[in-house]
């Protein structure tokens, strides 16, 4: 596998916004495909009127390409949305370690059936905290939780139990 090299940008300008917005409803149709083209569509605008406002943007570019970017408002994590064209280099993970070294504590929520975002999470030390049916979309949502205390003591275990 061939090593990318991202470029990180914060707090985007709002020229972006457009590919922003292009990238969000690439990724939430092909990481929520169980949902109906009106429920993506309710996403969407709920993106635009609600979250794009207030929220932070981290961004990774190769060259001119959006590869992904990371949408937070304070310590919870809106989504993770990696370009199709980069998701084999881990464009999500990366995103999620830089918010990791920037925050104490973070939340998500994740449907039960994105399993791909579900295993991601989990592998990076979240903590399931509760599931719930989501209502506007009837469908079952999973709150995560991490923290850089629970993230330091699983790294302590995992090597004080390594046989010498």
């Amino acid at each position: 596998m061939n090593k990318v090299n991202f470029e990180i940008r914060d707090n985007c300008p709002a020229s972006a916004l457009p590919e922003i917005l292009h990238l969000f409803d690439e990724a939430n149709q092909r990481m929520h495909s169980f949902m109906t083209e009106r429920a993506l569509s309710y996403q969407r605008d709920e993106m635009k009127a609600t979250i794009v406002p207030v929220a932070d943007f981290i961004i990774a570019r190769v060259g001119l390409d959006m590869a992904g970017f990371i949408a937070m408002v304070d310590n919870h994590i809106i989504g993770i949305y990696p370009s199709e064209n980069f998701r084999w280099c881990n464009v999500g993970r990366k995103l999620l370690n830089i918010v990791k070294r920037r925050h104490q504590r973070l939340n998500v929520n994740v449907f039960f059936k994105n399993t791909s975002m579900l295993e991601l999470y989990l592998a990076e030390g979240f903590h399931i905290l509760d599931y719930q049916t989501n209502i506007s979309y009837s469908e079952l949502s999973v709150s995560l939780h991490w923290n850089t205390t629970n993230d330091r003591c699983e790294k302590l275990n995992a090597f004080s139990s390594v046989a010498y």
